[in-house]
């Protein structure tokens, strides 16, 4: 197996880790529960028919929160791209973009204190409060938790993959 491959696999478990089992950010609200995407999935309903009322608690337009409600699934999703990135460059390319995204978005506004409308639309967005313990929440300090580094490592991993040549037997 090739290194862009390998690199692709690695990224895609990154991604995986990142997106379900570890959460994301527990700043918005000490002491609630964490963002995860599994959260995220399990919002999807309740998001999915009501952006006007969101657009207008995060001080979005109506369009803008439905892109962002776009950009979440794709994010939520971006694995299997990556994934099929073993065999496609361009799949794990823009597979990485999402999470690598994601994460910088969250990680800054979480360092520097200071969510905006899209950020707090993204962490309320992923916040369940029937998942007890799950999602993990490890915090790495400013309510960062471990999911946030994940993402961005399984996006720059994806990112390098994608600019390693694959096999091609002909």
């Amino acid at each position: 197996m090739q290194a862009g491959k390998f690199l692709a696999v690695i990224a895609a478990i990154l991604t995986i880790l990142g997106i379900f089992i570890f959460a994301l950010v527990d700043v918005l609200l000490p002491g609630s529960t964490p963002s995860s995407g599994l959260g995220f999935l399990m919002n999807v309903p309740d998001l999915f028919g009501d952006f006007e009322n969101l657009g207008t608690i995060f001080g979005l337009e109506d369009w803008f929160a439905i892109g962002l409600f776009v950009v979440m699934l794709i994010f939520v999703f971006s694995f299997i791209l990556i994934l099929l990135g073993y065999k496609s460059r361009i799949a794990v390319f823009f597979g990485a973009l999402f999470p690598l995204a994601i994460g910088l978005v969250l990680l800054i506004n979480g360092l520097s204190g200071n969510f905006p409308g899209a950020a707090r639309f993204i962490a309320n967005s992923s916040m369940n409060a029937d998942l007890d313990s799950f999602p993990i929440f490890i915090d790495l300090g400013d309510g960062s938790g471990i999911g946030i580094y994940l993402l961005i490592a399984g996006g720059a991993l994806g990112l390098i993959s994608a600019a390693l040549p694959r096999e091609k037997y002909y």
